[in-house]
């Protein structure tokens, strides 16, 4: 028989803590202040919004310019549109795999696509950690089933940098590096 003595139970309370802590400190620096996004807010900003009307409006996450305007955060605007998107497309396969008017063929071809959005949303992930471990400030990896496109948050790219992305790509997914396209976007 299994007991669970008060340590057990305080050890289990100490490691919960510790995961929950982490995961608000990921998460805050991830969106946090000095990000492009501000805590308690929900959507990005999707249009410059003058500094002096945010009182009027809706909370916006941004930075504010030196113009005054509140200015978006691309890459932070462009993976919340992505899981949007990715979240419509799961929900749909979801839908067609338990659907009793799909004959087998097309579940079993939506469960696979399931699977397979899995798995590229995972090596996306893990992709864009390992760019940012390599002290880029941020990356964007959109993986397709032959090919990548990585943004990257530099006015420019050396031949070096270069290289050291197309490492981290093409070991993650697999991929050719003639089938990598490495893209800088400082904005």
């Amino acid at each position: 028989m299994f007991t669970v003595g008060r340590k057990d139970i305080l050890r289990f309370v100490l490691f919960l803590f510790l995961v929950l802590l982490l995961v608000w400190y990921v998460l805050g620096r991830a969106v946090g202040p000095g990000k492009g996004m501000e805590f308690g807010t929900k959507t990005p900003a999707t249009d410059a919004v003058p500094a002096k009307n945010l009182a009027t409006t809706e909370k916006t996450p941004g930075t504010k310019s030196e113009t005054g305007f509140l200015q978006r955060d691309f890459y932070i605007e462009t993976r919340l549109e992505r899981e949007r998107t990715r979240g419509q497309q799961i929900e749909l396969l979801k839908e067609l795999t338990k659907s009793s008017q799909a004959d087998a063929a097309v579940k079993k071809e939506a469960f696979t696509r399931l699977l397979q959005l899995g798995e590229d949303m995972g090596k996306e992930i893990e992709m864009e950690n390992l760019i940012r471990a390599r002290g880029f400030e941020d990356a964007l990896v959109f993986l397709g089933s032959s090919s990548a496109t990585v943004l990257i948050k530099a006015a420019d790219l050396n031949k070096s940098e270069v290289a050291k992305i197309a490492d981290i790509v093409a070991r993650v997914s697999g991929l050719r590096l003639e089938n990598i396209s490495i893209l800088p976007k400082s904005r």
